[in-house]
């Protein structure tokens, strides 16, 4: 199984506990031990809410991360890092 993360600059709706939806996702597929692949919106983080540049920290120190600022960058990396997942696992 493959997580696929898309990171913009909101952090989104936070439960009672202060997480959002989108963080717990990204904490379950650490802890089953998924592939995880996050795309990050935009060229930096300096206009992003505070707990979503913290969540990218987190997402950035050990798994496959690329930035795109167009759907189309987007499409392209998505489909560049599933080709390398085929490859890596000797499946193409």
């Amino acid at each position: 199984m493959i997580y696929l993360g898309l990171f913009g600059n909101d952090y989104g709706f936070e439960d009672a506990e202060g997480v959002s939806p989108t963080h717990r996702e990204f904490d379950l597929a650490t802890a089953q031990q998924k592939l995880r692949l996050i795309f990050v919106k935009g060229s930096d983080d300096k206009t992003k809410h505070p707990k979503m540049q913290a969540l990218i920290r987190q997402a950035g120190s050990d798994l496959i991360r690329r930035r795109f600022t167009t759907a189309a960058e987007l499409v392209s990396a998505v489909y560049a890092a599933l080709v390398q997942v085929l490859e890596d696992r000797e499946l193409i």
